[in-house]
């Protein structure tokens, strides 16, 4: 239930994928309370919708609501916003909608992380794939019929020089003194 600052309402012709034309109005504006654009088409055929938004015009805010309907969101009302809407509309201002969501697909593209948050994220994405490709490549080098616990127990071994930022001991451009040896196998 988007609140939305109308900013331009307009009749346009588009096609679709198989060549056909359909007529829509496209009903375009921010997201109250931020500067997120959004835009919803209005179709020819949906006349109650049309007569809900001739109460409206640009400048003026107005409450869109949606319903999820399958993997889309259909508009069924266009209404005076409550200032219980407006009130929730400026709360909410800055946090995003689901990706895809009603009103324009993704709500609030702003980051509301911060640098800490990030790279904290980061820290424990690479932990978990790290642990994930250590596990992988345990399982792979261990020889068919190795008891489980000790393919994790070499994928252990693997982890400290997956998590390691030196490039493999292979590589042309790294001193060797400097690169990591990989464990050996037991």
């Amino acid at each position: 239930m988007p609140c939305i600052e109308i900013t331009k309402i307009s009749d346009q012709t588009k096609v679709s994928k198989e060549g056909r034309k359909y007529q829509v109005t496209v009903v375009e504006g921010m997201k109250y309370g931020t500067t997120d654009q959004w835009t919803t088409n209005i179709f020819k055929n949906q006349k109650e919708l049309l007569d809900q938004l001739n109460d409206f015009g640009p400048g003026e805010v107005a409450n869109f609501k949606f319903v999820k309907n399958g993997n889309f969101y259909d508009l069924t009302s266009i209404e005076e916003p409550t200032q219980e809407n407006l009130d929730y509309a400026k709360k909410n201002a800055g946090t995003s909608a689901p990706a895809g969501g009603p009103g324009g697909g993704g709500g609030n593209k702003s980051n509301t992380m911060s640098k800490e948050e990030w790279a904290e994220k980061d820290r424990k994405t690479k932990i978990g794939m790290s642990i994930h490709n250590s596990v992988a490549a345990a399982s792979r080098l261990c020889k068919v019929g190795t008891k489980p616990e000790a393919v994790v127990e070499y994928a252990k071994k693997l982890l400290p020089y997956l998590m390691s930022e030196e490039l493999p001991i292979d590589n042309p451009f790294v001193d060797k003194k400097d690169a990591l040896e990989p464990p050996d196998v037991d």
